[in-house]
């Protein structure tokens, strides 16, 4: 069972994470629209947002019990925030912030632009919506592959060993080169990609309906 390590805060907080996303996208995306904001504008400003609000509110926290359960199997999600306090759940908040920011900017605007793209030509089929889906999980991975890999850094330290972004990004430099910063990049793409294509197919269809 060792590569469901940390499988617990996933599942517990996943549902509310990606249902922040949407809804505060929509919120946000539909008051730029009353302000005649462009299109590219919107998407990207409405992600931005949405990255903010799961970032704050749902993210950090999890990833940081997820990237201690993985790097200690013998810690509980009560351990974590045990040992942690509050405080320390937010250890690597900004690159977290900066990362899901981009995530959700990056996939808006890609998928916007594919499914203005596909419309323009016919119809926009569910087939067209999950792939469109899973372009906007690979173009988020390659855009924010960096923060992601300062993030799980910063989240693996202790409160006692904190470092700041910069010092990070000057060791990751130093060890691996410009690269370092898309270390792992494959293995979550595997993951991002095709869970990417089921939530935009699924955010596409119930939006239809409404």
């Amino acid at each position: 069972f060792g590569f469901y390590r940390g499988l617990t805060p996933v599942l517990f907080f996943n549902i509310p994470k990606v249902a922040s996303r949407f809804y505060s996208y929509n919120i946000f995306s539909k008051h730029l629209h009353e302000k005649s904001f462009n299109k590219d504008a919107v998407s990207i400003l409405s992600g931005l947002f949405a990255g903010f609000v799961e970032s704050t509110f749902i993210t950090v926290p999890s990833e940081t019990i997820k990237t201690k359960m993985i790097r200690f199997p013998h810690m509980k999600t009560m351990d974590v925030v045990k040992e942690s306090g509050i405080r320390g759940l937010y250890l690597g908040y900004f690159p977290t912030l900066y990362r899901q920011s981009l995530n959700q900017a990056s996939r808006f605007y890609f998928f916007n632009k594919y499914k203005d793209y596909i419309s323009s030509r016919g119809k926009m089929t569910n087939t067209h919506s999950f792939w469109g889906g899973v372009g906007a999980g690979i173009f988020s991975v390659i855009v924010s592959s960096p923060m992601d890999v300062l993030k799980t850094q910063m989240q693996e330290e202790s409160a006692k060993q904190k470092s700041s972004m910069v010092q990070l990004s000057k060791t990751i430099y130093n060890t691996y080169g410009v690269l370092g910063f898309w270390r792992g990049s494959l293995a979550r793409l595997t993951r991002v990609a095709p869970g990417q294509g089921i939530m935009f197919l699924t955010f596409d269809y119930i939006s239809k309906l409404f």
